[in-house]
């Protein structure tokens, strides 16, 4: 075992109070009290979190609009984690907590993926190298010391850093975030930003705050897009939602087009509220970031992070908006060539007459 450190600070929390774990020497109490605060609110929200998402799969028998890669991914960082936070002592309680039931729920979320989703060769292969990738990986975590699990957690890090990006993907790609579950999506929001004081604040390892910078920026662009795309649906869901006219035609699903609903201007001005909250909260983390880090040179990670993203926007988007005319060309290739032009009676004897 080893004690969690964070630069000059070394963790003793014998005889402390929850609240005053992993205090941080050179900050004010206040600070500690409010991260663990933080963090257990988030523990709260993790438990949670997925229940929303469960029911709305299980009521509509489907995990459309739900990632699998980002579902994968998190359960094996939340795996490998696992192992890291009980060879180390002198973590947050909220640490340990996590660490017990996250795997649980995730891999219960994969349990629906395999339920719900078509039995396909692609699915039991992608499922067989999944099992053996966990059974390796807790082999290694295993027969591994605490030295060597310190790099294995950067894995953790790694996949929670990019977990939520084929979500963000997907969601660009649909151009809508239909099949997300809004209640699960803003229970996220909330933990990200309550889960973003601890490795900040608290006396814990620099991995864990390179791990909440990546997994909340990315996760809070995925709120981002929710309330950018809060009003537009497939449009067979619209055509059972609304009856008679309101919906416009803005782009394909996959399964048809995506329709735009009409919205109340409370509505408008609320979605609006929170996309300003989640823009001003993402320019926090990055200045949050440097700060932790010492460096400008941190900089770096959100603006690659922002890239990527817009890329990918633009990418689908361009993509869509040049489908019909290709789909046009293509069909006009596929036309015969105009035979000869037919006479009509008048213009046939003038013809005959010359």
């Amino acid at each position: 075992m080893q004690t969690a450190t964070n630069g000059s600070c070394v963790v003793n929390n014998t005889d402390k109070p929850i609240l005053l774990h992993n205090c941080h020497p050179d900050m004010p109490e206040w600070t500690c009290v409010l991260a663990n605060l933080g963090g257990l609110t988030s523990t709260a929200i993790w438990f949670l979190i997925l229940l929303p998402q469960f029911w709305r799969s299980t009521r509509h028998k489907t995990m459309q609009g739900v990632s699998s890669a980002w579902a994968i991914a998190n359960f094996t960082a939340a795996l490998n984690n696992s192992f890291f936070v009980f060879k180390l002592t002198g973590m947050p309680l909220y640490a340990y907590i996590s660490a017990v039931y996250m795997p649980v729920l995730e891999l219960a979320l994969l349990g629906l993926f395999f339920y719900f989703a078509p039995r396909t060769r692609f699915k039991l292969i992608v499922t067989a190298v999944c099992v053996v990738v966990w059974v390796v990986l807790v082999s290694i975590q295993l027969a591994l010391s605490l030295q060597f699990s310190h790099w294995m957690l950067w894995l953790s890090i790694s996949l929670w850093s990019v977990q939520a990006f084929p979500q963000v993907f997907l969601n660009s790609q649909r151009q809508t975030t239909y099949g997300l579950s809004k209640v699960m999506v803003a229970m996220g929001a909330v933990g990200k930003t309550t889960d973003y004081l601890g490795p900040y604040l608290l006396c814990m390892p620099l991995q864990y705050a390179v791990l909440a910078f990546f997994s909340s920026t990315v996760s809070q662009i995925s709120s981002l897009q929710v309330l950018w795309y809060w009003n537009r649906v497939p449009a067979s869901v619209a055509a059972e939602s609304v009856d008679g006219g309101g919906a416009a035609p803005i782009g394909d699903d996959d399964d048809g087009r995506v329709v735009q609903l009409p919205m109340t201007p409370g509505c408008q001005a609320a979605r609006w509220l929170g996309i300003s909250a989640l823009v001003t909260e993402l320019g926090a983390f990055a200045g949050a970031f440097v700060w932790r880090t010492g460096s400008w040179w941190a900089l770096a990670a959100p603006l690659c992070t922002f890239a990527v993203c817009v890329a990918a926007w633009c990418a689908y988007h361009l993509r869509k908006v040049a489908a019909p005319a290709a789909a046009k060309a293509a069909a006009d290739q596929l036309e015969p060539p105009p035979g000869p032009k037919l006479l009509d009676s008048a213009e046939q004897t003038e013809v005959d007459m010359k």
